[in-house]
């Protein structure tokens, strides 16, 4: 196995980890669907840079996507590593006063979205 593929896994575990501590085996089912509300409220913020329907628009063409919906319900990296994406894309681009917040979101969002989904760089 690939060392890609591996860091893969070992991110996914790491953010399943909690909910296995905390819920036991079937809260782990919960990651991936809590990141996909992650990614349609990250979307909705991206989009209302624009405007408001701009905003909702985006963020309803995502959550009606049969691609997200698919991976939605599947314990694969792919939702996560979009969803922290977003968050990092909403951080590098806040116009507000917590600057250094925002930046920082940014900072951590983006290598951990990175580690989760490192062939993502090919595809742009």
């Amino acid at each position: 196995m690939s060392h890609a593929a591996l860091s893969r896994f070992v991110v996914l575990s790491l953010l399943m980890a909690p909910f296995l501590a905390i819920g036991g085996p079937s809260a782990i089912f919960l990651v991936v669907p809590l990141f996909g509300a992650l990614l349609v409220v990250a979307i909705h913020a991206v989009g209302s840079r624009y405007s408001e329907a701009v905003g909702l628009a985006s963020a309803a063409v995502t959550a009606a996507s049969p691609a997200f919906v698919f991976q939605l319900f599947q314990p694969m990296s792919d939702v996560p590593a979009a969803a922290l994406w977003a968050v990092a894309l909403v951080g590098a681009t806040s116009r507000h006063r917590i600057g250094p917040l925002a930046a920082g979101l940014a900072a951590s969002a983006a290598p951990s979205a990175g580690r989760a989904r490192r062939n993502a760089f090919l595809c742009g």
